[in-house]
């Protein structure tokens, strides 16, 4: 039906504009991280008198970030990011092992966005023996952040402490709305046409162009009227469709059905209607 492949072509369209979700994917070595203090850490490929040795292979871009907190250090370690965006992941190798190599893999994390505490990562393997490591593990997720600009911080350690912590840093992924409808798709309509939905040919991802605000407002507009024109053209063909069969049946019951030889004044209204419409 004409009205259902108008309400399809809609809900192609709806979904045409919806933003892209987009992940950013900082490396330990990324500028935008910001270490203290900066003697605390160390780069993990170019450390001599680090203790954890990493096969580079199974880390993002092959390098990691390396901190010891020590009780009776002034302060703790730490590694901050601004970003804007909606959700925050933190991915850290993780150290099983206090005596083979001489590494102790205690770990003791907190994680503060605008300088609340949001979550807390403790790893004890005082009774752990084996001397592996736990590659591209999340020590801590966050997907309902308010969209806008925050602070992100990662403390190693805290004041008092009498643990040691170990924190083997990979990478910090942050992902953000582009609030911008997919730009391989373009959307329009007209006062006489439904929707109309075709490819343009730009490559969907993360380099992918955004259109500009004009075009913005062409996708939106269609996207708010189109669906309150269909809704009343579909009520109002439901109620004709109900009228016209209210009526049909009337006639039926006033009049009745044909006699077998007696016409009645319904099979005469039928004949009258057919010979006018000639």
């Amino acid at each position: 039906m004409l009205w259902a492949r108008r309400v399809h072509v809609l809900f192609l369209a709806i979904l045409a504009v919806q933003a892209k979700l987009v992940n950013v994917t900082l490396d330990d070595q990324d500028a935008e991280l910001i270490y203290t203090p900066s003697d605390a850490w160390a780069d993990g490929t170019d450390c001599e008198a680090c203790a954890a040795k990493l096969e580079t292979d199974k880390l993002v871009h092959g390098s990691w970030h390396n901190s010891t907190f020590q009780p009776g250090d002034k302060e703790p370690h730490k590694v901050s990011i601004s970003f804007t965006g909606t959700a925050i992941y933190v991915d850290c190798i993780l150290a099983k092992s206090t005596s083979n190599p001489p590494l102790n893999g205690h770990s003791d994390m907190r994680f503060f966005i605008d300088g609340a505490l949001v979550g807390r990562f403790a790893q004890d393997i005082s009774n752990d023996s084996t001397s592996t490591y736990e590659y591209g593990t999340t020590v801590y997720a966050n997907t309902s952040i308010p969209t806008g600009l925050h602070t992100f911080r990662l403390q190693n350690g805290h004041t008092n402490s009498t643990t040691q912590s170990l924190v083997l840093l990979d990478a910090i992924t942050y992902s953000y709305d582009d609030e911008q409808p997919d730009s391989s798709v373009t959307v329009y309509s007209t006062a006489t046409e439904s929707l109309v939905i075709s490819e343009t040919g730009t490559p969907d991802g993360e380099d992918a162009v955004p259109s500009e605000s004009s075009n913005i407002a062409s996708v939106v507009a269609p996207a708010i009227t189109v669906p309150l024109v269909l809704v009343i053209s579909i009520f109002a063909l439901a109620l004709y469709l109900r009228r016209r069969r209210r009526r049909r049946h009337s006639v039926i019951g006033e009049y009745g059905p044909s006699t077998w030889g007696q016409p009645t004044r319904a099979s005469t209204l039928v004949f009258e209607t057919r010979a006018g419409s000639r």
